[in-house]
């Protein structure tokens, strides 16, 4: 038995000194117990809360992203910018998303101009 469990008479060796599973059992109950609690909490507020509020967002939101919509701007830019070697490019060919180009449209072949005043 520990020292510290003999001298205060708190207890009983466990598994590694006596070979009891007694301890390990009680632990066990233990973990269960908070388990439950835990998931029966949970459970009954997100019920309560989709009950009265409702937890999910408009489908217009939820199509957007949740960062665009709350925070203005992409959680992952990454994946929307295109940028060399960037999420859907060749070097991402591996992934099985196919890399689109999109040609160029009539304002964008455009090419610009400077007015009069900034040339001179």
């Amino acid at each position: 038995m520990p020292a510290l469990a003999s001298n205060l008479a708190t207890g009983s060796g466990g598994l590694v000194y006596t070979g009891s599973f007694h301890q390990l059992g009680i632990q066990a109950l233990g973990l269960v117990a908070v388990g439950c609690f835990t998931f029966s909490a949970s459970f009954s507020c997100l019920w309560t809360l989709k009950r009265l509020w409702g937890i999910r967002v408009e489908e217009h939101v939820e199509t957007a992203g949740l960062d665009v919509s709350e925070h203005g701007m992409w959680g992952y830019p990454e994946f929307y910018i295109p940028v060399p070697g960037g999420y859907g490019t060749e070097s991402h060919g591996h992934l099985g998303v196919p890399h689109v180009h999109r040609p160029a449209t009539a304002a964008e072949s455009l090419p610009i101009t400077q007015p009069a005043e900034e040339a001179a």
